[in-house]
Formats: structure tokens, sequence, C-alpha cells
């Protein structure tokens, strides 16, 4: 795959990459039996575009409207346009969050969300490889703590996050960040206290998640498994993978719609019926309650 120039079109190869695994295309697995799994028109609509790399709905040609950017022609600007991005990210982390904290619920652990002061009595600096000023280690305060996890009893802490995987990296380069953040500081001396075990669950935009996420999905299986919730440990995890799934489209979603809209309002134009994005993208496609498991 090359560009005009003769290139390698890294944007293609990456999302090739990406929605390739299994977990990427869950949703489009999913039968839609309980509100969980439902996806309407837009978030489908949304969903499909990024994984056919083709512009979303509404998407015009030409700058960003809030950054002056151009906007590329698989609609991904709204991922990385700083002034519109930037305050959603906790949203679209949310509805991710909230997903894993459904998984774990559901393999009847106890789950406990951004538990606070669990590094309270630890000095110094987390380690981090990003540009962004590292953080008091006293202060982190990951995303989910699972009661009694490990088989040595220990409780599980973890750290959700998503990655546009064009820029700077990858999952796998966010998963040893996050890591090094959560067990070292600058110096090198370890920082997680010892009743701990820690996992970064990080996906990419397309839905592709690490190998640490898939991991930890697997042994929720079991303890599923273990505790007479499910039969078959295919089964229990595939479900929970539809469900993660379809949040992240969610999620994704969110984020689109929030940038469109500011979009219509610093560009003055009227805003657009949402129930009309999927009739006005992706040609022929025709978007029907029943397409949307």
């Amino acid at each position: 795959f090359r560009d005009s120039r003769g290139n390698p079109c890294e944007l293609v190869i990456k999302r090739l990459q990406s929605v390739r695994k299994t977990q990427s295309g869950a949703f489009l697995m999913a039968i839609p039996t309980n509100p969980r799994l439902e996806m309407d028109n837009t978030t489908f609509s949304t969903a499909l575009s990024l994984r056919l790399g083709v512009k979303p709905p509404l998407f015009a040609s030409g700058n960003c409207a809030n950054c002056m950017g151009r906007i590329d022609d698989e609609g991904l600007h709204p991922h990385t346009c700083r002034p519109v991005a930037t305050p959603l990210y906790a949203r679209r982390h949310f509805i991710i969050q909230r997903a894993w904290s459904t998984a774990f619920a559901a393999a009847k652990l106890s789950c406990e969300e951004e538990p606070a002061d669990l590094f309270k009595d630890v000095a110094g600096l987390a380690t981090t490889s990003t540009t962004a000023r590292p953080a008091p280690v006293h202060s982190l305060r990951p995303d989910h703590r699972i009661g009694n996890f490990a088989r040595s009893g220990q409780d599980l802490l973890t750290d959700v996050s998503m990655v546009f995987p064009h820029v700077r990296g990858s999952v796998e380069y966010r998963e040893r960040d996050k890591q090094a953040k959560y067990t070292r500081d600058r110096e090198g001396n370890s920082i997680l206290p010892p009743q701990f075990l820690f996992v970064p669950l990080v996906v990419d935009i397309y839905g592709a998640w690490g190998d640490h996420a898939i991991k930890t999905m697997n042994t929720l299986g079991q303890r599923a498994l273990d505790a007479r919730v499910c039969s078959s440990k295919p089964t229990w995890t595939s479900m929970q993978w539809a469900y993660i799934s379809v949040s992240v489209q969610r999620a994704n979603t969110t984020l689109v719609r929030a940038y469109l809209d500011a979009i219509n309002v610093r560009s003055s134009r009227p805003l657009e019926d949402p129930a009309d994005l999927h009739r006005t993208a992706l040609g022929q496609i025709q978007v029907t309650p029943l397409a949307c498991c």
C-alpha cells in the first residue's frame, strides 16, 4: 500500500493490522440480545467508516474549523484535534472503563473504580516515557481495583487507555509506558505495593486490544468458569468481548459526534438530524436495526 509519491501508506497498514484482530471485529458478531449489545445507526455507521477507512457521515473535505488542520480522507481527525478532542477524552475513557467494570462484575469479582490513596506511602515521581510532566507517585489512581484476582491473593490494578495508532507508537508502546508508570519511579525503584498486580488495558481506535488485556480476559473467563457463572469459557469470553467492542465503538462515536457539533457551531452551519447520518455516507450501504448487531 503506497501513496501517490510511492511511500508506504502507514495509515492503511496500521488500520488493516488492527481490524484483523479478533477483538476489533467483535462488535460485528454481537447479537443484540440485551441493551448492552445494541448499536444505533449513528454508532454503527461511524464504526463501519473507521473499519473501512472511509470518511464518516457529514465530514467535508478541507481544513478543520477548530485547529485549521486538514481533515483526512479516513475521517480520523476528531481523534487528534486537540481543541475538541482533549476535553472529550475523559468521556470516551469512562465508557470503556465502565465496560471493563461490567466484565469484572460478570466474573463475580469485586471491582472498585478509581481507588484512591493506594500509593500514599510511596514518594518520588512516576516513570513515564511521554513528554507529559511526571506525576507524583502518591497521586497515581488506577481505573480499577479487583479484589483477590491472582491465585496468590493479590489484588489487580488496571489502567484503561485508548491510543491513536498512527501517532507515536502503538498499543504495545502505551502498554510499556503504563507498566513503567505504575511500577517504577524515575530512579528505577519499585513503587508497586506487594499486595497488588498491575495490568494496562490498552486499545486502539479500531478496537484492537493489547496482549495484557487479552490475557486478563482469558483469566476472567477461567474465574467465571470456576465460579460456575458459565458452562463454557469461550462462550463467556466471546460475550464479554462483544460488549466491550460495542462500548469502544460507542466511545468513538461520542467523540466524533461532539466534534461534528463543534464544527457546525464554529462554522455556523445548521446541525443536521443525527437520524440521517446513516443515509448520508458509505455510498449505498443501508443500515437497518437488524444490521446493527
